[in-house]
């Protein structure tokens, strides 16, 4: 499978890297507005720096579109109307318009999309997933996925400050992933969602915290909660299921089934990545993607987060956004051609 990436941030970091670990992937290209931007990463991975129109021409399998949220669909769609494979970062889009016009563009070409929503694909959530899917403890009762850090850190400047370009705060950001691995472990589509969404945060006028209440079509019910102050640190998720709790601690690297009030039995998994002897690093979460996107496109096989999945987290997303009457939605319906050509 020849890979092309869009972007130089930490995501096409994460993509180049991971393409080392995973037989039968050649990392072709990586590419930018300007190639010189890109000449860092291509230099420590390999591939060639390219600008985004030359690798939308070059004869490749895969592209991995790594540009901020709002730039995805532009990115994404010439490779799909050509029949080119695309992963795209998490989220998809910014609104469910654009993704259905990937998902449509796809559909005419006969390619695939995959989300890049990894922690469907870590080793946690690998486990987690085959224990809730065993049946051993019965059906799904009720989720609630907990994820606290400082979202307001050095990072958080440009593009990411921009809510035409990234979305505003947390809800477009880290909720998305815990919002997907809500849906991962209840095993169902969402029937209903009510969000609350805060802004608490001295000197950002995007939200930093929200908290969303889910009922599942099959009875589950869910909470999310995302706290981006860095007040209460942590990352767990806990999931009631009929005969058992299961209890995933992912900085712990530890898995529990708690039943009766004590903990039955108990599983431990391994780093997120490893690296190679040549000191490059892989992340499993992106290591996995890839290695699936490779077998649905070699062998026809399934895709665990394809468009559809990343189309119901934006869904998702936005509708909180929408239910607070955001201001971020004015940005992000706005149609800014501009902003195409900053990256």
């Amino acid at each position: 499978m020849k890979l092309g990436i869009i972007g130089n941030g930490d995501s096409a970091r994460s993509f180049a890297g991971a393409s080392h670990f995973v037989q039968g992937v050649e990392l072709f290209g990586i590419a930018g507005r300007n190639p010189d931007r890109v000449k860092p990463l291509t230099e420590k991975f390999g591939g060639a720096p390219m600008s985004i129109e030359e690798l939308s021409l070059a004869d490749i399998d895969c592209v991995a579109v790594s540009t901020p949220p709002g730039l995805r669909v532009a990115h994404a769609l010439p490779f799909l109307k050509r029949g080119v494979h695309a992963m795209i970062e998490k989220p998809m889009a910014l609104c469910v318009e654009d993704c259905d016009r990937m998902i449509e563009a796809a559909g005419r070409s006969g390619a695939r999309i995959m989300v890049t929503q990894t922690h469907r694909y870590n080793p946690f959530g690998r486990k987690a997933f085959e224990l809730v899917d065993s049946g051993r403890f019965g059906e799904v009762v009720s989720v609630r996925v907990y994820s606290g850090h400082d979202y307001f850190g050095s990072k958080r400047t440009g593009w990411q400050l921009d809510p035409a370009l990234s979305g505003g705060g947390v809800t477009f950001n880290p909720f998305i992933h815990m919002v997907d691995f809500a849906r991962f472990m209840a095993r169902s589509k969402v029937k209903w969602f009510r969000g609350t969404i805060g802004r608490h945060k001295e000197g950002y006028d995007i939200e930093g915290d929200v908290h969303c209440l889910l009922a599942f079509e099959n009875g589950a019910t869910g909470v999310v909660e995302v706290d981006g102050y860095g007040h209460l640190p942590g990352h767990w998720i806990e999931v009631v299921m009929r005969d058992a709790a299961m209890r995933v601690l992912p900085r712990e690297k530890r898995i529990e089934i708690v039943m009766a009030d004590r903990i039955a039995e108990t599983y431990g998994f391994g780093e997120n990545g490893t690296k190679n002897e040549h000191g490059i690093y892989g992340h499993w979460g992106y290591i996995n993607h890839i290695a699936e996107m490779r077998e649905a496109i070699e062998e026809g096989g399934p895709i665990l987060s394809d468009g559809a999945n990343g189309r119901a987290n934006v869904a998702i997303a936005y509708g909180i956004l929408e239910q607070n009457g955001a201001p971020e939605l004015a940005e992000i319906r706005k149609s800014k051609p501009e902003i195409r050509n900053k990256f």
